[in-house]
């Protein structure tokens, strides 16, 4: 409490406001896309987790090391961040998209099937979509976006082999790495230790081959910038420049088990602090681009999700109207529960209906045509 009341003081009220005002802990809810976070403080730390989860002192198995690290009088910032536990709630995320997606598939093929029996007084024995667009009853094949391949069961239901049928449908939850960025997959956490004398970043990484080939880049980049720092200090004063140089040779890179290590070790405060922020200005030149890159292309992907969704739910309201809607509106499409909501587009992007050849294709502005 009192460490937020003078957070208050200085910065001004807080908002949202905290749920919880106690002396021992101030809690504020903070709403999310698909679930809510709880943020805390507490006499023993800042926590940040989503709302439902096991009370912190039942992990704290997990943090105990850590904790203990803190307990150091020298320390100056001890951090940990489980990019396991952050994987995994962007891999359900993106199950649950996939999910969606392949389910309007299937009452789209379902509904073709249908069609088919109606005109033809026979069922098709196997589902066959090239005869459905031959016929018309398919504008294009519809392909499962986690690689499911459709069929019929025993029940003659359409089914896919990865997220099952309307009726039996497999929990969305049995998320698959694979959804995951492949440069992302191996990084299981990331620690950061500074103190006055030392500071260290090690990262734990579950592919050894891929551990070795990084600890051998980063000290051939090491050399590189070394040989390329020590020319361009030439004409520092003398001081300066053995400072400089001195603070790289404290960077050590190294392989502990299986995490990735960068050390920064010999140095005085000052200097230790300063070095803290050079390299993690290196680190960050190299890092930001990959991952923008990689938010970019999810988000991309997650607007192509919006688009195939919408065509799907566009489709099956044309088989069931006689008259074709002319312009995208979401909101006959949510009222007629085509769909459950209107798609949003990460990026800002306004969806569009485009036809070219009767088939129906939907636009973003954002990420152009789908």
């Amino acid at each position: 409490m009192e460490l937020f009341e003078y957070l208050e003081k200085r910065f001004g009220k807080a908002n949202p406001e905290p749920v919880k005002k106690e002396k021992d802990l101030v809690e504020f809810s903070i709403p999310a896309p698909d679930f809510k976070l709880v943020f805390s403080l507490r006499p023993d730390g800042v926590f940040l987790k989503t709302d439902g989860e096991p009370a912190a002192v039942k992990d704290s198995v997990k943090w105990d090391d850590l904790l203990k690290k803190t307990a150091n009088k020298d320390a100056l910032l001890i951090a940990e961040v489980d990019l396991k536990g952050i994987k995994n709630l962007v891999s359900q995320k993106n199950a649950n998209s996939m999910h969606s997606a392949c389910f309007v598939n299937l009452r789209i093929l379902s509904a073709a099937l249908e069609m088919y029996a109606m005109d033809h007084d026979v069922e098709l024995k196997t589902l066959d979509q090239k005869i459905l667009q031959d016929l018309k009853y398919l504008n294009c094949e519809l392909k499962c976006s986690a690689g499911g391949a459709y069929s019929l069961d025993g029940d003659k239901e359409v089914m896919c082999i990865v997220h099952g049928t309307v009726k039996k449908p497999t929990e969305a939850s049995s998320a698959s790495d694979h959804s995951i960025s492949a440069q992302f997959r191996p990084f299981e956490n990331v620690r950061l230790k500074i103190s006055k004398t030392d500071a260290e970043l090690a990262t734990m990484i579950n592919d050894k081959n891929l551990l070795e080939q990084w600890v051998a880049i980063g000290k051939q980049q090491l050399l590189a910038i070394r040989s390329m720092a020590e020319n361009q200090m030439g004409q520092l004063p003398e001081v300066d420049r053995k400072k400089g140089l001195q603070m790289l040779d404290s960077i050590k890179i190294a392989a502990d088990g299986m995490c990735l290590k960068i050390s920064l070790v010999g140095l005085d405060e000052k200097t230790m602090i300063s070095g803290v922020v050079g390299v993690a200005g290196v680190v960050s030149a190299i890092a930001i681009p990959n991952f923008a890159k990689a938010r970019d292309n999810a988000r991309e992907k997650s607007c192509r999700a919006n688009c195939r969704v919408t065509t799907g739910a566009l489709e099956m309201y044309e088989m069931d109207n006689v008259k074709p809607m002319e312009t995208l509106d979401f909101g006959v499409l949510v009222e007629k529960q085509y769909l459950k909501s209107e798609p949003v587009c990460p990026d800002g992007g306004k969806y569009s209906l485009r036809r070219e050849d009767n088939a129906i294709n939907i636009d973003c502005s954002f990420h152009k045509a789908r």
